[in-house]
């Protein structure tokens, strides 16, 4: 085309250049505009976070920490009991109570022994050790709380054993004579690791620093990173904990590092769980997660850049990238021929592996494709092959030459010209590898142990395979898993080029899909065995359910037919039996979670009463109902029953009895007590502050219940005791076994 009539480029490419360079100055400014908007928004959420997440975990922790205490005071008055008064004659030499304190020990994981003492301090028995060591707490703040006066359970500061010489504390509580006078205390010994363990699981954050310790000296019982030192009294922390003694913030520097977060008071002791975030880990953790965002800015400046740089070289490189393409385009349409023969092969190929699931001829049929594309004189595989001393590759197949030529030749890992391919999962292609500079070294720059072994004749050692011309390439599926790696060989220099590298990776692709349908096709079979034992599986659990529908129908028979005789009308007996149901299907529903074959007494009852009043586990005054007791797995067979018949107690209650007033109180409590037989589940009822009580003129539905289901049904013993202050029940219960708790 004539350049005449055309105007000059040169005055329009200036003025473009100058275009581009002011759009790429305002593009740059916006970008970091927009970058400290993020980072500061960024920051100021990272803050929130950390400090919410502080709060929430010093009340985990503090609610973890009470429950622990509660079973060990439970734990400790089962030893008051066992001191039997301060009998220490007959006590401190007595085998029996020593394994009795064992057995409490070992149920409780978190209490390292207990330790009975008497008045003067002398330890008279413990779990640690019979017969018992001599040994004095009498200068334990443990022992000496519990001389003033029975406080309950009293929480010692920090110590380590004289028996046992480890670092712990104690908790104690205190053993009165048949006078009530001061006999002893019964002490356990905490187990800090149970601390640090359970710590460890939460996967708190980097940084995150828990402490607990006790208010009166600010000492630390345990702490998570161990040695934590003592909590300081920076800003006024004593004073804060005073003023808010339930929960509250704080934010103090400690070595140049500000740290923030939450306390929370254990219960109504005078011990806390505080959670601390330091703000250097926070910052470090929000560069982390914001040095992406930033690199992605950089990245976003990078084409203003160029476009910067491209404004100034455009109208020079113009003419000559045009020219430059045109010779591109004859060369690449001569090589786009030559490379369509060869795909046309390496199609043809990938329609034979397709049909193959054996894995040693996928292997074989790449290794000759591979040697056929790039016209190589020899070619292997090699595959991972794992040993008790770690991963070793293994010749598989060969193409070109015999097995024998390598058997006397290290492995291909111990060198450094095969550790790119076979650890790095990398291509590596040289025109002649006896002069590549890792040629015959170790992975770590040594003599390789072939080298070093063998007999060298130019350059080569005697009686190795001719080989100048290298290409390598790994066997690798879409998830980065390595299959091995195909080795070609040719004794001539310069024989593989970027096309031969390009052909053996697509090659190699196909085999790598071509092992995995194998693989797949081996896990198929084994899926299909699986899947047969899933459904034997499913048969024995409709087997289950069919059996439970038929008792359920049964129980529900019985049900109607006694709701109907009390009914005084319709109305009355729909709203009845519809209830009865709902309790029966709340019990039932506890038993087909996960196809049960048992269910929680505590939950049952827990349904019974939820709707009336807040369960109180610690008896807290001003609750409606409380509830005490540990937790038990019944039966199916005596859960279904229990359960209705403590729904007609609870539905009596909110009619007629202590839950029918604001002021009314139920409490329930149960235990498992032993019998030389089989266990015994023991609960009691008692109403108080409710209307007055007085003996029924006849037996209503409810009575006719407790006898069928209770007594009938599951040889239960009932008593009722209608006092005028209150009704009180006693049901005691014969279990088939010694009940699971998941206390």
């Amino acid at each position: 085309m004539s350049s005449a009539g055309r105007p000059p480029r040169h005055g329009w490419d200036l003025t473009l250049a100058r275009s581009i360079l002011l759009a790429s100055l305002v593009g740059i400014v916006i970008v970091m505009g927009l970058g400290v908007a993020v980072w500061r928004s960024q920051w100021d959420q990272s803050v929130d976070r950390a400090t919410s997440e502080a709060r929430r975990t010093a009340f985990f922790l503090s609610q973890h920490a009470e429950q622990l205490f509660i079973v060990s005071d439970l734990a400790l008055q089962k030893a008051v009991q066992i001191a039997d008064g301060g009998d220490w004659g007959r006590v401190g030499n007595s085998r029996t109570a020593h394994e009795a304190l064992v057995s409490i020990r070992e149920d409780i994981s978190y209490i390292e022994d207990l330790w009975l003492n008497d008045a003067d301090g002398r330890l008279r028995l413990t779990s640690f050790r019979f017969p018992t060591p001599p040994s004095s707490a009498a200068d334990r703040d443990a022992f000496k709380a519990q001389i003033e006066g029975d406080g309950g359970l009293y929480v010692g500061g920090p110590i380590t054993g004289r028996v046992t010489s480890r670092g712990t504390f104690l908790v104690s509580r205190r053993i009165v004579n048949e006078d009530g006078g001061f006999a002893g205390t019964a002490m356990a010994t905490v187990d800090l690791g149970y601390f640090n363990d359970f710590w460890t699981q939460l996967t708190l954050s980097d940084g995150m620093r828990v402490t607990v310790f006790r208010a009166e000296d600010m000492s630390v019982l345990t702490s998570w990173p161990e040695s934590v030192p003592s909590p300081p009294d920076t800003g006024g922390f004593t004073e804060q904990i005073t003023e808010a003694a339930k929960t509250g913030e704080m934010e103090f520097v400690e070595n140049d590092d500000i740290r923030f977060g939450s306390y929370h008071r254990i219960g109504d002791r005078a011990v806390y769980v505080r959670v601390t975030q330091s703000s250097d880990a926070l910052a470090e953790e929000f560069w982390q997660r914001f040095r992406p965002l930033m690199l992605f800015a950089g990245f976003g400046l990078l084409p203003l850049l160029a476009l910067m740089a491209v404004a100034w070289r455009m109208a020079v490189s113009a003419e000559g990238t045009r020219l430059q393409l045109d010779r591109e385009v004859r060369q690449r349409t001569a090589d786009l021929r030559a490379e369509t023969r060869l795909l046309d092969t390496l199609n043809r190929s990938g329609l034979s592996l397709s049909a193959k699931l054996d894995q040693d001829g996928i292997v074989q049929m790449v290794v000759d494709s591979a040697t056929v594309l790039s016209g190589a004189r020899y070619g292997a595989f090699f595959y991972l092959k794992h040993q008790p001393n770690g991963e070793h590759l293994r010749l598989h197949v060969l193409s070109g030459a015999k097995k024998e030529d390598f058997a006397q030749f290290a492995d291909p890992r111990e060198t450094a010209v095969f550790a790119p391919t076979f650890a790095d999962n990398r291509v590596v292609r040289s025109d002649d590898i006896t002069k590549d500079p890792r040629y015959a070294r170790g992975v770590g720059g040594t003599e390789s142990r072939t080298a070093a072994s063998a007999d060298y004749t130019g350059g080569m050692p005697h009686g190795h395979l001719p080989v100048r011309s290298y290409l390598a390439v790994p066997v690798v599926n879409w998830e980065g898993k390595a299959h091995g790696a195909v080795l070609l060989g040719h004794p001539e220099p310069g024989r593989f080029s970027m096309r031969h590298e390009e052909l053996i990776r697509g090659l190699a692709a196909q085999g790598a899909i071509a092992l995995d349908n194998a693989g797949l096709f081996e896990d198929a079979q084994r899926e299909i065995i699986a899947r047969r034992a899933a459904e034997d599986e499913q048969r024995i659990l409709i087997d289950e359910l069919n059996h439970r529908v038929k008792n359920m129908l049964a129980t529900i028979k019985a049900v109607l037919k006694l709701s109907s005789r009390s009914a005084s009308d319709v109305s009355s007996f729909t709203e009845t039996f519809v209830n009865r149901l709902s309790s029966l299907a709340a019990t039932h529903t506890i038993l087909t979670e996960g196809m049960r074959q048992s269910a929680d007494l505590k939950q049952i009852i827990e349904n019974e009463v939820a709707p009336y009043a807040v369960t109180s586990q610690s008896g807290a005054t001003g609750a409606r109902i409380g509830l005490d007791g540990p937790s038990v797995e019944l039966p199916a067979t005596i859960a279904v029953p229990l359960g209705m018949g403590l729904h007609e107690l609870v539905t009596n209650a909110v009619k007629y009895g202590a839950l029918s007033v604001p002021a009314g109180r139920l409490t329930i409590r149960w235990w498992i007590a032993e019998s030389d037989e089989r266990p015994i589940l023991e609960l009691r009822w008692l109403e108080r502050n409710g209307p007055p009580v007085s003996l029924p003129e006849r037996k209503g539905f409810g009575s006719q219940l407790l006898q069928r289901v209770l007594v009938d049904q599951i040889g239960a013993e009932c008593s009722f005791d209608f006092d005028p202050a209150g009704l009180s029940a006693s049901i005691t219960v014969e279990l088939p076994h010694r009940p699971a708790s998941s206390a």
